[in-house]
């Protein structure tokens, strides 16, 4: 579909270049589809100046604006709540996801965080274009939600809406994704109800920080990076294997018709080149490529530079084990409150994608708002 293509191209170009296209032509991440308060497009120059940068979190991520794709559909509350109605649905990740999680309830009425309403009149108003921005932080109104892998914790969320509960949005909070006890306790959580549809990120953070999740040591320690002379060449090759362990123990071992979206990176913070390359995004896209059978290909015809950004570009996406990647780079850019996280305004436009990818806008063409 036209959708799913222009899926694919926001796709492709976040994880091949770090960039975006529209039409083919490279846009800066973080700028493509954005529009400023009034309406006017986002420019590079709007958002590397200081007054930018502040003014980041109250731009919107529109596509619809840009006649691209025609079928792109902007879910309010009642069509997100459609969407998702009588459906379980499984999102695993590390704290940039567990802010997608969140996202996606309050989007779909049913918000957790602290200290904000529940009522989705009450914070995301009829000429509102998204929700009320969302608290930050590690807790919700279940508690802390965070891991700890030298103690083995995680956390598990399951929030259930509908007259017999027949709704369900678990959360599962990855630190390496593939560990034994890491997984055997979401496997007992989860149960024999199947999943309908699983929105997985294959974390990467422990693989460049070992004890980033270890809580019994200080702040300091648990951020010390891996020096060069520690990462062998084969090292985030665990990233993308570990990944696909994950999916195959968690959902396909149980429910192999499920199906799986995987939730691209966000762009790294600048003290993940201390490994001694600064092409650590690409070497990551390619290992979680690898462990999951995901192909980006410059499509015929396309002049492709090793020194600068073709001038027209568009890519075919193939995937050998049908999981559909949905961007979380080419959206994002530098549209991130500490250099992780991404801004919600990011997060709403990232499930929007989701919400476009599980259901058919013309299903819903009277929801919405």
């Amino acid at each position: 579909s036209h959708f799913e293509d222009f899926s694919a191209q926001l796709y492709c170009a976040g994880a091949s270049e770090q960039l975006c296209r529209v039409n083919g032509a490279p846009v800066a991440s973080g700028v493509c589809h954005w529009r400023l308060p009034a309406g006017a497009s986002v420019t590079v120059d709007d958002i590397n100046t200081a007054a930018g940068k502040l003014r980041m979190p109250s731009d919107r991520w529109d596509p619809r604006i840009d006649g691209i794709p025609g079928e792109f559909r902007k879910y309010g509350p009642l069509a997100a709540s459609e969407c998702v109605r009588g459906r379980r649905l499984l999102i695993a990740g590390d704290s940039t996801t567990r802010d997608t999680f969140y996202e996606l309830l309050a989007v779909a009425g049913h918000p957790i965080s602290l200290n904000y309403p529940t009522n989705p009149r009450e914070y995301w108003g009829v000429h509102d274009f998204e929700p009320r921005k969302l608290p930050t932080g590690a807790s919700d109104a279940l508690g802390v939600c965070t891991g700890n892998y030298d103690k083995k914790l995680t956390c598990l969320r399951d929030v259930r809406w509908g007259s017999r509960n027949e709704t369900s949005v678990l959360f599962h909070f990855l630190t390496r994704s593939n560990s034994t006890w890491e997984l055997d306790l979401f496997s007992q959580h989860v149960g024999d109800q199947p999943l309908d549809a699983a929105f997985v990120q294959c974390p990467m953070y422990e693989w460049m920080k070992p004890d980033a999740y270890n809580y019994s040591l200080s702040r300091h320690e648990r951020g010390k990076v891996l020096g060069p002379w520690e990462v062998g060449p084969l090292h985030f090759e665990g990233i993308g294997r570990s990944c696909r362990e994950y999916i195959e123990h968690v959902v396909w071992r149980k429910w192999p018709r499920t199906k799986v979206f995987l939730l691209g990176m966000t762009p790294l913070p600048a003290w993940t080149r201390e490994h001694g390359t600064l092409q650590v995004e690409s070497i990551i896209f390619a290992s979680i490529h690898k462990g999951l059978g995901i192909q980006c290909l410059p499509r015929p015809g396309a002049a492709v530079l090793p020194s600068a950004p073709a001038a027209n570009l568009s890519y075919d996406l193939f995937s050998a084990r049908a999981i559909t990647p949905i961007d979380r780079y080419a959206l994002v850019g530098p549209r991130r409150r500490d250099a992780i996280h991404p801004f919600f305004n990011a997060q709403f436009g990232v499930v929007q994608l989701m919400l476009n990818h599980l259901c058919r806008p013309a299903q819903l063409a009277h929801q919405g708002n």
